[in-house]
């Protein structure tokens, strides 16, 4: 008798398992600029907050009080300049790496924003390579989405090339229209499309898997949550995937947000940011 009343329990325990994202505070930059377009969005250990902002091609560093403590951008294509940036990560929360997409490089700065260093050199091959999208693993190695050509670029500690996959000959595992790149904690690589599928390899460019979604949910973006992730769709709903449980769970968020037009998010500390296109950030748990 004791067992038929505990499953029971257990499973609706696990249904009710992150069922809802509950906003803790809303963070507003100080930029006074309307008509600005934050697409991408990291945060440090340190507790600063870097989002970017492609109309104006420029990355903020913010805190949690909203605060600019730096900016930096501008079009052009001197060392301090951007052309349209397309995405950004954080390396071992010092660094901090930008897509400059229409330059053709990644721009690395320090957690301050100044600059470091660019890749590539105009001698290398890869100088008109377009960079949609980029992220680093748990040893410092650079992954990077190139749009052209729609296959992946693992750069070594040493800014070489050592490996490229993902290309038409991976068959069923190439990647097709990709959004963006990310890593999970075990250092595996996942592509988002925009069909929804989530296509999965190891470090090593080995395909693990293909995750497809059961409906069509026209998906922006893909947070991670450990090894667990987190699509936006276009119409502002969260679908929650458990890589253990292999099962899509849809998520609500416990406020009104039809104000809000959602393009990124950034998992850390056991808090969710969801970035908003205006730049306002929504600092969130998941219940």
């Amino acid at each position: 008798m004791k067992i038929k009343i505990i499953i029971p329990i257990l499973i609706l325990l696990f249904n009710t398992l992150y069922s809802q994202i509950t906003i803790n505070s809303v963070i507003t930059p100080n930029h006074k600029k309307s008509g600005l377009q934050f697409k991408s969005i990291v945060c440090s250990n340190f507790g600063n907050i870097y989002i970017l902002e492609q109309s104006r091609h420029e990355i903020f560093a913010i805190n949690n009080k909203g605060e600019i403590l730096n900016k930096i951008g501008g079009y052009g294509w001197n060392d301090n300049n951007l052309n349209t940036p397309s995405d950004l990560c954080i390396s071992s929360g010092l660094h901090i790496i930008v897509a400059d997409y229409n330059n053709h490089r990644l721009v690395r700065y320090d957690r301050l924003l100044n600059f470091i260093s660019t890749y590539p050199s105009q001698e290398n091959d890869l100088y008109l390579f377009y960079p949609k999208s980029l992220a680093v693993g748990n040893n410092g190695m650079i992954f990077i989405l190139e749009n052209e050509i729609s296959e992946i670029f693992k750069l070594d500690l040493h800014n070489e090339i050592i490996l490229q996959f993902g290309g038409v000959e991976y068959e069923e595992y190439s990647i097709i229209n990709p959004i963006n790149i990310h890593i999970d904690e075990d250092d595996n690589i996942l592509i988002l499309e925009k069909s929804g599928r989530i296509v999965k390899y190891d470090s090593f460019g080995n395909p693990i898997d293909i995750i497809s979604s059961q409906n069509k949910i026209n998906p922006k973006n893909l947070i991670m949550i450990g090894n667990d992730f987190l699509v936006i769709s276009d119409s502002n709903r969260f679908y929650y995937y458990s890589v253990e449980n292999k099962n899509w769970k849809s998520l609500i968020i416990n406020n009104n947000i039809d104000e809000y037009i959602f393009t990124d998010g950034y998992y850390i500390d056991d808090f969710l940011y969801l970035l908003e296109i205006s730049g306002t950030i929504l600092k969130c748990n998941i219940k």
